[in-house]
C-alpha cells in the first residue's frame, strides 16, 4: 500500500510513499529496483518545538474581504493590543524574540503602528508582517526596511479580482490603491511577498499568478484555500482548481520562483524527508491575541473560550488510518487542522486539498524524471533550490 506506480506514455515510476524515493523506467532505461527500494522506512515522530509567534496586534481592520475568517466568524469584540501586553510578551519569550520568529497580523497591524513597531524593533529573528497596504507608506517601508522585515502583502489577483474580494468598510473598490503601494515596495527594492486567498472570483484563472509576480516581481507568492467561516460560500470545480495549480506548478519551475503551496508539496519529495506536519499550529507556534489571551491558531480561539496551546501537537497523517493508502501521505501534512475539523469534523482533515497535492505530487514527479537520469536528493535540492527554499529565511 506505500508502493504507488504512476505510468503516462513511455515513463513508469514507482514511488515510495514514506521514503519518497522513487524510480524512473523507460523504453530506454530499464532501471533494476534493488530490494531497499521497497523497505518501507520506520517514521520517528517527534514533537515540534516552539520555534514561532504569530500575535494578531489588533482585530479592527479597514477592509471587509468577502472570506474574511475574522469578520465573517463574528468575532466578540474589535480592539488593539496595548503597549502594556506588548511589553509583557516581548519579556516573556525573549529566546523566541532573539532567534524564532515573529508574525504580525491582525485585522491591520498597520492601524496599531505603535505596538507593531515596538515588536519588529525588539524581534533579531526572522520577522513578518502580513499587511493589505493600504496604510503602508514611505516611512514605514523604510523602518520595515532598516529592521530586516519581510512585508507580505494581501492582493488576490489582478486589479478587477482585487475588486471583487476586497472592500473598503464603505463597501468601495481599493484594487488601485494596492496596485499603488506594491509598486512602491517593488521601486524602493523591499523584501516582499504577495499572498492571494482563492474565492469564486479568481480560482478559475490562477495564471493571474504569473501577472503578479511579472508586474509587480515579488519574492514569494502564496495561494491560499479561504478558511472556514460561518457563511462560507466558495463554490468551485475540483478539477478545474487542480488543473490551475498544475499551471501554478510550471510557473514556479519556469519562472523558479518561490510559491506556496507548490514549496510545500514538492519540497518532501526533493529532500526525500516525510512531513508530518502542515499546520504550525500543530506545536510550532504560539498566538496572541490582543488582550494577551493565548492559543495555537488565530481561528481557534474564536470558537473555544480555553488557551488550548497543545491540543493539535499529535495530529499527522502518519497516525490515519484513512490517509495510510494515499501515495501522498508524506507529503501534505494534514493541511489546516481547523478547517478539517470544522468543514469534515473533529480529527479529521482538510479534504478540499487532497487532490491539488496529489495531482502535484504526480505531475512533479514526471517532471523530475524527465530532467535528471538519477533521483538522488542532493541533485533535486540543487536543481530546485529557489522553488523551495523561503525567501523569509
Amino acid at each position: 500500500s506505500y508502493i504507488h506506480t504512476f505510468i503516462k506514455g513511455s515513463d513508469k515510476i514507482y514511488f515510495n510513499s514514506f521514503s519518497l524515493k522513487w524510480i524512473c523506467q523507460t523504453d530506454n532505461n530499464d532501471e533494476r529496483i534493488s530490494s531497499d527500494f521497497y523497505e518501507k522506512k520506520s517514521i520517528q515522530y517527534a514533537e515540534s518545538a516552539l520555534n514561532q509567534i504569530q500575535i494578531a496586534v489588533t482585530t479592527k481592520c479597514d477592509l471587509r474581504c468577502i472570506y474574511c475568517q475574522l469578520y465573517q466568524n463574528r468575532p466578540k469584540s474589535m480592539e488593539n493590543m496595548s503597549m502594556a501586553t506588548a511589553r509583557e510578551i516581548l519579556e516573556h519569550h525573549r529566546n523566541i524574540f532573539q532567534t524564532g520568529t515573529i508574525i504580525l497580523t491582525g485585522g491591520e497591524p498597520l492601524l496599531n503602528w505603535e505596538v507593531t513597531s515596538l515588536f519588529l524593533s525588539k524581534a533579531n529573528g526572522r520577522k513578518i508582517i502580513f499587511t493589505n497596504a493600504l496604510l503602508l507608506d514611505e516611512a514605514k517601508i523604510d523602518f520595515c526596511q532598516a529592521n530586516n522585515v519581510f512585508i507580505i502583502v494581501s492582493s488576490d489577483g489582478n486589479l478587477d479580482c482585487n475588486n471583487y474580494s476586497r472592500k473598503s468598510v464603505n463597501g468601495t473598490n481599493v484594487a488601485d490603491i494596492i496596485h499603488r503601494k506594491i509598486k512602491l515596495l517593488k521601486y524602493k527594492d523591499v523584501a516582499f511577498g504577495i499572498s492571494l486567498v482563492l474565492n469564486n472570483g479568481n480560482y478559475y484563472q490562477l495564471n493571474n499568478s504569473e501577472w503578479l509576480l511579472e508586474e509587480y516581481s515579488p519574492m514569494s507568492l502564496g495561494i491560499n484555500l479561504p478558511h472556514y467561516t460561518i457563511d462560507y460560500s466558495w463554490n468551485y470545480d475540483e478539477s478545474r482548481l487542480i488543473a490551475e495549480f498544475l499551471k501554478v506548478l510550471y510557473i514556479s519551475i519556469d519562472k523558479g520562483v518561490f510559491i506556496d503551496p507548490i514549496a510545500r508539496y514538492i519540497s518532501p519529495i526533493v529532500h526525500q524527508k516525510f512531513k508530518l506536519h502542515d499546520c504550525s499550529s500543530c506545536g510550532r507556534k504560539l498566538v496572541y491575541y490582543p488582550n494577551g489571551k493565548e492559543s495555537n491558531c488565530i481561528l481557534q480561539h474564536i470558537f473555544t473560550n480555553g488557551n488550548e496551546v497543545d491540543i493539535w501537537k499529535n495530529r499527522s497523517t502518519l497516525h490515519s488510518e484513512e490517509c495510510e493508502a494515499c501515495y501522498a501521505i508524506g507529503v501534505c501534512g494534514g493541511g489546516c487542522i481547523f478547517d478539517g475539523n470544522r468543514f469534515y469534523g473533529e480529527g479529521k482533515f482538510d479534504k478540499r486539498r487532497c487532490g491539488i497535492v496529489k495531482a502535484i505530487v504526480k505531475e512533479f514527479l514526471f517532471i523530475a524524471a524527465r530532467m535528471h537520469s538519477g533521483n538522488k536528493s542532493e541533485d533535486l535540492i540543487a536543481c530546485y533550490s529557489s522553488l523551495i527554499n523561503n525567501p523569509i529565511n
